[in-house]
């Protein structure tokens, strides 16, 4: 759930096109109780996100919402319910303790670099804030209290700020000295400002990548669960994506969507936001959700499925594939493919 589209970074990989809104235009956390938070509660939802723009912006709803969420479940359930907060790390080392006291479990920060000044430089925080050292102040906080720490980091090609591919070492090198419990590296999926920004990747950015991450996977603890950007397909499927099936994305104005990668308004899982229509009647009936449920059509041709590319170029992501090919599949190859500009040398940024 996105409490406010307000947002205090600039990151050109955002999964979001547009990070400020009149905040008349987002939902009361009245509203958000009412229609989401109660009805998905009495359905049995035990695992929720908290999200924006950047939560910290509007920090007393976030932590009412979360309060009530995790009084809510343990009301109905006698259950404490799983609550992650998403945040860009903005003022984490000085809300941390109150983040645990209101019921969230853990926190999702995102950091790009291991190096402070191209962190800055890549992520755009306001004057007088350094991004870098609030990430790493905010980390050491969370442990001192006890919430779970899941640390995010997106790989970008230089547009003209730089690029944070030749410092995945160092990335691995946070995630080892803090013990993170998840080292999540993505690739940046072409949604919102990544897809404005057209971030894609030549063969020799694609081979670095490759290679930075086989020789410093070893650095992670082994209570570290790490998600690898470019990872081979789930056992015995073709997609393994829980897109529709375990989630769905509300965005501050109530409107569902199967992701937040593919919050696009072509997307959206009903015409009629949650105070239109009842959010229980959108999950089981949208017509949009029960085409991803249909997961026997997610297959993919032979050819993409067995492309060593994969991985890099969709991976098991839904929302990468639509946003590269206009399809929620790969049944047929397309067109114009990441293996077949590799091979010619790299990809043309150009033939977008």
């Amino acid at each position: 759930m996105e409490v406010s589209r307000l947002c205090n970074y600039k990151c050109y990989w955002c999964f979001l096109d547009e990070k400020t809104d009149s905040l008349q235009e987002a939902l009361e956390l009245e509203e958000m109780i009412a229609h989401i938070v109660e009805p998905m509660a009495k359905l049995g939802v035990f695992q929720w996100g908290i999200t924006g723009g950047e939560p910290s912006l509007t920090i007393d709803k976030t932590l009412k919402l979360a309060k009530h969420i995790n009084n809510r479940v343990k009301e109905l359930y006698n259950i404490k319910p799983k609550i992650i907060l998403f945040t860009n790390g903005y003022n984490l080392s000085n809300f941390a303790h109150l983040y645990k006291e209101n019921g969230i479990t853990s926190v999702q920060v995102s950091i790009s670099t291991g190096d402070p000044d191209l962190e800055n430089k890549l992520r755009k925080p306001p004057k007088g804030t350094d991004s870098f050292h609030e990430v790493i102040r905010g980390i050491i906080a969370c442990k001192e209290v006890g919430l779970k720490v899941n640390l995010n980091s997106v790989i970008s090609h230089d547009i003209g700020f730089g690029s944070n591919i030749d410092y995945l070492p160092e990335l691995f090198d946070i995630a080892a000295k803090y013990e993170v419990d998840v080292f999540d590296l993505s690739l940046a999926c072409p949604s919102g400002e990544a897809k404005k920004n057209n971030l894609m990747f030549t063969k020799d950015e694609y081979n670095k990548i490759m290679h930075y991450i086989s020789t410093n996977e070893h650095k992670l603890s082994k209570n570290t669960y790490y998600a690898c950007p470019c990872d081979n397909l789930e056992s015995g499927r073709d997609i393994c994506c829980g897109t529709g099936m375990i989630e769905f994305y509300i965005d501050y104005k109530g409107f569902v969507y199967p992701c937040n990668n593919l919050s696009d308004p072509l997307l959206r899982c009903s015409d009629k936001n949650v105070k239109e229509v009842d959010i229980g009647e959108i999950w089981f009936n949208s017509s949009l959700l029960k085409q991803l449920r249909d997961y026997d059509l997610y297959y993919v041709s032979t050819e993409c499925g067995t492309c060593d590319y994969r991985g890099f170029c969709v991976g098991s992501c839904v929302a990468k594939i639509w946003h590269q090919f206009g399809s929620f599949n790969l049944n047929k190859k397309p067109d114009y493919c990441y293996r077949d500009q590799f091979e010619k040398g790299g990809y043309d940024y150009e033939s977008d």
